[in-house]
């Protein structure tokens, strides 16, 4: 079968690499301390809004901080990421294949998050509520993911570089 088809190995590996980072972002947005089971061992993340110190400086286990303490700080944060949105590009997000077990992932992102204002005070003491109002956070990116699929045939993060926008 030629490489686009749509049974191709080619094809399975690209579905693969947009299934695995649309889960990705699921648990890093929902459930933090599980993003550690898509991630390999040598994973390098380089995410400015993922990094404790908003560096663009690399992320991983023998960095300081470390990728796992990063997940960690993002897991225990009142401000972590509550969605996200996958932009469409012709139709899907843009996908080569390195290898024949490996596959990169470009594609725009919108990541957003719900911060809770205090109350607004107006000039003649009077407040708009006792309830604080949400107030929607979004950060619009450029994502590159690399995903590689082990010898048990599942898939896990390789690489992935974050730029907002």
């Amino acid at each position: 079968m030629p490489a686009g088809h749509s049974n191709s190995i080619f094809e399975s590996n690209r579905r693969a690499a947009r299934d695995g980072e649309a889960l990705l972002w699921g648990a890093l947005c929902d459930e933090p301390g599980n993003v550690a089971a898509y991630l390999e061992k040598d994973c390098v993340v380089m995410n400015p809004l993922l990094h404790p110190d908003k560096s663009f400086e690399a992320l991983t286990e023998e960095s300081d901080p470390s990728l796992s303490d990063a997940l960690e700080r993002l897991a225990s944060s009142r401000h972590r990421w509550t969605s996200y949105v996958m932009h469409k590009h012709d139709p899907t997000p843009a996908t080569a294949n390195v290898e024949m077990f490996a596959v990169q992932i470009m594609y725009r992102m919108t990541l957003i998050r719900e911060r809770s204002q205090r109350h607004h005070h107006h000039r003649d003491g009077k407040t708009d509520g006792e309830k604080s109002k949400p107030d929607l956070q979004k950060v619009d990116a450029f994502c590159t993911s690399t995903w590689r699929q082990g010898s048990s045939g599942g898939w896990k993060l390789c690489s992935q570089q974050l730029i907002p926008v």
